[in-house]
């Protein structure tokens, strides 16, 4: 079978799963690979919403991410709509990887920090309300920096992003006029992120301009734990009708920003793959109500994502059987060979073996 022993599943109801759509396909891929099943799919979330989920989430060896239908139905795709669209599902995953992370609240901070149960989030952020700096050594060619994004008019901020020693950003952030909501969330935890570097050691500082607010969630150094635990990032289904200000073109602008993020991803070394369903569901026959998989389209959720994995031999053990519905030959990997890999319980493998 796969190594993922546990399996957690972020989204919004296509992902939890409704009274007609069937066996959801969080289920029926937990079934294939054998694993125990952690679905924190909530209906009507967006990715605000999941940014905080994930935050709480207990480490699962396998984690996948299927949120954005209710977003492009709420805002469309205006551009800056799409940017904090697409910060918000970077730290969704970079999170759910278990790469190691700087929570807010364990940074050297100089001046005024304080820790927020609404603002920030007691359990990583902390948030400043000026003329302060926050830093931390992380490790990596790339650097990812998790804020709160929020539409609280007081935390419209600017901040400066030094990379040992040098400027590298200056960011302002105004979510009184630009940010997005989730269900009921009105701030969830958005990502930078910065690459081009050595990897290798770096000291990262984020200071908050004199009279402003900011809440800074984590800093987190990536490319450098090659075989972390496999991530596998859904774009969103077409849908059988569209009201304004979502469309068929906004449609494909989310999909368009998944792929740039596994690409992104990819790049820094996360174990992760993109699982187009966008193009295998068909709304006249794999949804039930032009929104939701029925039981045929979640069928073909799971065996999209299973064969994901199968194509990346870092997380298989022996050989993939027969996902649901599918014949026995064509998805073998490593056609006579055994991938045998040694877990070392924290998100990386202390041995591949291949015979």
């Amino acid at each position: 079978m796969l190594n993922p022993m546990t399996m957690n599943s972020f989204g919004d109801s296509i992902t939890q799963g409704t009274s007609s759509s069937g066996t959801v396909y969080t289920s029926r891929l937990a079934t294939l690979l054998g694993t125990t099943l952690n679905n924190y799919g909530v209906s009507g979330n967006r990715a605000t919403d999941q940014s905080n989920v994930v935050r709480s989430a207990t480490h699962g060896n396998l984690s996948t991410v299927l949120i954005g239908t209710n977003d492009s139905s709420v805002y469309g795709d205006a551009s800056q709509k799409l940017l904090i669209y697409k910060r918000l599902v970077r730290s969704i995953v970079a999170v759910a990887s278990g790469y190691s992370l700087v929570k807010g609240a364990n940074t050297s901070k100089t001046s005024s920090w304080a820790v927020s149960s609404s603002v920030g989030g007691s359990a990583y952020g902390n948030y400043s309300t000026g003329a302060a700096t926050a830093s931390a050594t992380v490790y990596g060619k790339s650097i990812i920096i998790g804020y709160t994004q929020t539409t609280d008019a007081s935390f419209d901020s600017t901040v400066t992003i030094k990379v040992d020693g040098t400027v590298i950003d200056t960011v302002t952030f105004t979510g009184s006029t630009d940010s997005v909501t989730g269900l009921s969330a009105t701030s969830g935890v958005g990502a930078l992120r910065y690459t081009g570097f050595t990897d290798a050691s770096h000291t990262v500082e984020i200071s908050v301009a004199s009279g402003k607010s900011f809440a800074l969630e984590y800093i987190m150094g990536v490319g450098h734990q090659p075989f972390k635990d496999p991530i596998l990032l859904l774009n969103i289904p077409k849908k059988g009708s569209y009201s304004s200000p979502d469309s068929s073109t906004c449609n494909t602008s989310y999909c368009t920003v998944l792929s740039d993020l596994v690409d992104e991803f990819k790049s820094d070394g996360f174990n992760i793959g993109l699982v187009d369903i966008n193009s295998i569901l068909v709304p006249s026959t794999d949804l039930y109500d032009s929104l939701h998989p029925n039981d045929t389209g979640n069928t073909k959720i799971a065996n999209a994502c299973y064969d994901k994995l199968c194509s990346m031999p870092e997380v298989v053990t022996g050989t993939c059987p027969t996902p649901y519905g599918y014949p026995a030959s064509g998805n073998q990997v490593l056609t006579g060979k055994t991938v045998t890999l040694a877990h070392n319980g924290s998100g990386g493998y202390t041995s591949i073996t291949i015979s």
